[in-house]
Order: structure tokens, then sequence, then C-alpha cells
């Protein structure tokens, strides 16, 4: 009986989905492409999702979950989560830049976001993570104008950045999101992806590798 139950409610959970991109794809005239970025799927994907109605009756849980969450629908609406299933993770109102920088004045917290607690224990330590703003285009397509970062904050995760991945960053008292060019474990430059314009870090230079980028979110 159990089973059914959860078999059903995923049934629901994917036809709210389902109706979600509907509207982002009809009134809100968004492409496959933005669609995708918002929810983590590519272009293609979206389109059978639309138009074959593929991709939810056998998807993993914190798939699912994750999907829920991409198109602000609340998992536990439609799962028996129970307390332990979910981790709630705090919202800070450091402004990460995607642009020019922008300053940090305080890490007060204003809202939490809830995250399936298997799929964010297998990204990092939860007690590590917060989230962030992200302001400018310059990270675009990948994190668009706006959206809500998760950032794992944890020191095994900012000592030795990897090259090529996005991290949060100070550098000379700006905060910015941006991919990192790492050569012999030292960061050399800040990448952006909308043009692969990059930013020189010199050794005399205020910087440090603050938290390593785990998701994101956008509201439409």
């Amino acid at each position: 009986m159990k089973n059914k139950q959860k078999i059903t409610n995923q049934a629901r959970a994917w036809a709210d989905f389902l109706d979600k991109i509907k509207d982002m794809h009809g009134k809100a005239n968004m492409t496959y492409e933005e669609i995708g970025q918002k929810v983590g799927a590519t272009a293609t994907a979206v389109w059978e999702w639309l138009y074959k109605g593929k991709g939810g009756k056998r998807v993993a849980f914190e798939d699912m979950a994750q999907r829920l969450i991409s198109v602000d629908l609340d998992p536990a609406d439609y799962f028996d989560t129970g307390d332990n299933n979910f981790i709630q993770i705090p919202w800070v109102d450091a402004i990460a830049s995607m642009g020019d920088g922008a300053l940090i004045d305080s890490k007060h917290y204003e809202f939490n976001l809830a995250f399936h607690s298997d799929w964010l224990k297998r990204q990092g330590n939860p007690k590590n993570m917060v989230i962030i703003n992200a302001v400018g285009g310059s990270m675009e397509p990948t994190i668009p104008d706006g959206a809500l970062v998760l950032v794992d904050e944890t020191e095994s995760k900012t000592r030795y950045p990897a090259n090529g991945q996005i991290y949060f960053v100070r550098k000379n008292g700006e905060l910015f999101l941006k991919r990192l060019r790492v050569r012999q474990g030292k960061v050399i430059s800040l990448i952006s992806d909308c043009d692969g314009s990059e930013i020189t870090v010199n050794e005399s230079e205020d910087f440090a590798v603050l938290a390593k980028v785990i998701w994101f979110g956008k509201e439409v």
C-alpha cells in the first residue's frame, strides 16, 4: 500500500512539474534551452517532456525532488519526506557578482531552502553550505542573472580548487562567481563563461577562494 501511494504521488508530482514547464514555454515564452538551464536538463529532454511525456515515471526520488524545487514546488507536498529526509540550507545576504563584483556587508540569514538530504550529503557537508544571490550576466548561460546559488564553504573544497570549476571568490574586497583557471595549485585567473574573458589574479592581491558552487536555481 505504501509503495502504491508513492507511485501515485510520483505521477502527481510529474504532472504538476509538466504543468509548470508548459507555462514557462507557453505563458513565459521561455525556450527549451532556457527551461533546461533552470531545471538541469538538455533542451532535447525538455522537448520530450512536453511532447512525449517522457522522463517522470521511473526517475529517482532525489532527481524528482530537485526538479520540483527548481520550479518552486515543494517535494513535501507529494511525498512523505519526514524531518530527516530534507535539510534546510540558509540564504545569506552576500551578493556574488558575475560582472564587476559586489561588496559583502554581513552574513544575515533571510530564509531557508530545503534539499533532499541524500543528494545534499553526496555533494559535501551540509553544515558548511549556504545559498547566495548571483548578479550579472558574465556566467551565462551556465548561471543566469538573479540565480540562487548553493555553495559549499568546506575547507577541503576551497584549499585546493579544481581547474575549470566554478567557485565563489573574494578579490580585493569584491565577491565573484567565476570559473577558475588553476595552474600548479594556484589560481591565476577568473573566467567568464559568456565570452571567455579572464581577470588575472596576482599574488600581491587580496584573494581567497570562499566556496565551491554546487547548484543553482532561478525564479521565472
